[in-house]
C-alpha cells in the first residue's frame, strides 16, 4: 500500500482509526503534511501494534 495520503484520506482514516483504537488523541492523529511514515510509527507504537499490523487494518479502512 502507498503510505502517502492527501489530507482528505487522512481525514477519512483518522476517524477510522479513532473508532478502533479511542486512546489515540488529536494530538496524536494531527496531519504531518511529508511525513507519513513517522506518523504511522508513532500511531503503532501508542496502539501496542506493529506497523505491519496497523497497515493491514489502514488498508481494511479503505
Amino acid at each position: 500500500m502507498n503510505q502517502k495520503f492527501t489530507i482528505v484520506e487522512w481525514n477519512h482514516l483518522k476517524f477510522a482509526l479513532k473508532q478502533n483504537f479511542p486512546q489515540l488523541t488529536k494530538a496524536d492523529l494531527e496531519w504531518r503534511d511529508g511525513n507519513t511514515k513517522d506518523i504511522l510509527w508513532l500511531i503503532s507504537l501508542k496502539v501496542g501494534k506493529s506497523r505491519k499490523e496497523l497497515m493491514a487494518i489502514i488498508e481494511q479502512e479503505n
